[in-house]
């Protein structure tokens, strides 16, 4: 156990009470603080200063980086304090399992992108049913009088129209987790055409690979064992990180189960770009007129790194903006590690222009280094050829690609630190 943590007494009752509110650990990242601290999966964020810890209070304490005392809880339910300490970076976590989450899902206070996360590291299906708290949200989300429905869910009818493809696409992994394969077909259809009437007939490479993988599930039980292989196979490599993934692939191919490193990483980065330091959408001033790749990268130390994000066209991706606050958060929290940002753009489309503006706000207030650059032809994705926005590409001194993994739970920059220690 680590010198930094102190077990302490607590009455299960109290203990029960602190869980229900708290965070699960779902993956710990190597050579981040809090494996260092001795978190592992399994344990659970119970309080922070002795208050509850949610979403909004974790990001406050990323943010700020204040000092504080934090009460953890091991899977056997002992209890340790930690003092005088910030956020422990390099956790996933989400929230306990307990009915707290199906109150969270119905209220809106917990959304797909949480419930991602808990499908990428293995833990959706340990989760208490959640096709009944989904269906309520769906159902009060899309009408306007909620209280007229007094708990009841809308027809099924209604709620494949309902707007909120990525909820849907969860509701659908729900029911084939839950062997309801018809509902899951139903379900996954409906996300799939509510995309096309919001015109996001391309999306993330993390919500395809969830895609395939729920096809994957429906298609072995239709006993169609190689289309249900061909649908791993992709969302294997739509999102070569995830564990999950992998696990499923590996049980399919009837072998044990490893991560591969993905593609690039350990590679050149291959191409010299020079672009002109320009916001297509006439927002952001940047101080410069151009960037060059190689002159960033030539004045790069041994302890930094260039992050490189490819957006296509996708100039507010939502991923985009989530793993830029994260860098914001990450720049400040290890100084001297994030060299300069460059947000490569070859279009000027915008999907949600308040959360653009907020995540880009708080990367410029917090002193991160970004710039947008403008490549109108297109050469970088065209070189780079990603499955999709945006493409995240971690670079050291000797432009060697450290990691490409995504950024908003802190994969790529722990795994880039982690490679960045193996000789080149």
């Amino acid at each position: 156990m680590s010198t930094l943590l102190t077990e302490i007494q607590m009455a299960p009752s109290q203990l029960d009470r602190a869980r229900d509110r708290g965070q699960l650990v779902l993956k710990v990242h190597p050579h981040s603080p809090a494996e260092q601290l001795g978190l592992v999966a399994g344990w659970v964020v119970l309080s922070m200063e002795r208050g509850s810890v949610d979403e909004d209070v974790i990001f406050g304490a990323q943010l700020d980086l204040k000092h504080r005392s934090f009460l953890f809880a091991d899977p056997e339910g002992r209890v340790y304090r930690s003092e005088s300490m910030q956020w422990p970076f390099g956790i996933v976590a989400a929230p306990w399992p307990g009915r707290a989450l199906a109150k969270a899902i119905v209220s809106a206070d917990f959304g797909w992108e949480e419930l991602t996360r808990f499908w990428k590291e293995g833990a959706l299906s340990v989760y208490p049913p959640l096709i009944r708290p989904l269906e309520r949200y769906l159902s009060r989300s899309k009408q306007s009088f909620w209280a007229a429905l007094r708990g009841r869910t809308l027809p099924r009818t209604e709620l494949a129209e309902h707007p909120e493809y990525n909820n849907l696409a969860i509701l659908a992994l729900a029911y084939a987790i839950s062997s309801n394969w018809a509902d899951a077909e139903f379900y996954l259809n409906a996300s799939r055409d509510s995309r096309i009437r919001a015109n996001q007939a391309s999306y993330s490479t993390i919500d395809m690979s969830m895609d395939r993988y729920t096809e994957s599930l429906i298609a072995e039980a239709k006993g169609e064992q190689t289309r249900a292989r061909e649908l791993a196979v992709a969302a294997k490599q739509l999102a070569p990180d995830i564990w999950e993934v992998e696990r499923r692939l590996a049980a399919l191919q009837h072998r044990a189960p490893e991560m591969e490193v993905p593609a690039w990483t350990g590679g050149t980065f291959p191409l010299d770009y020079n672009l002109p330091a320009k916001d297509p959408v006439g927002e952001i001033r940047n101080n410069i007129e151009h960037v060059s790749f190689s002159q960033v990268i030539g004045s790069l130390t041994d302890g930094e790194m260039l992050v490189v994000l490819v957006l296509g066209e996708y100039r507010s991706n939502y991923y985009y903006n989530l793993d830029l606050v994260k860098l914001a958060i990450l720049n400040q929290a290890f100084p001297g590690t994030i060299r300069e940002v460059h947000a490569i753009t070859s279009g000027t489309y915008a999907l949600d222009v308040n959360h653009r503006h907020w995540a880009e706000g708080l990367a410029r207030n917090h002193n991160l280094p970004f710039a947008i650059l403008w490549d109108e032809a297109d050469i970088v994705a065209k070189t780079l050829q990603p499955a999709g926005y945006p493409a995240n590409f971690l670079v050291d001194r000797h432009a060697r690609i450290l990691a490409t993994e995504r950024l908003m739970e802190e994969e790529g920059f722990w795994k880039a630190v982690q490679r960045r220690a193996t000789p080149h």
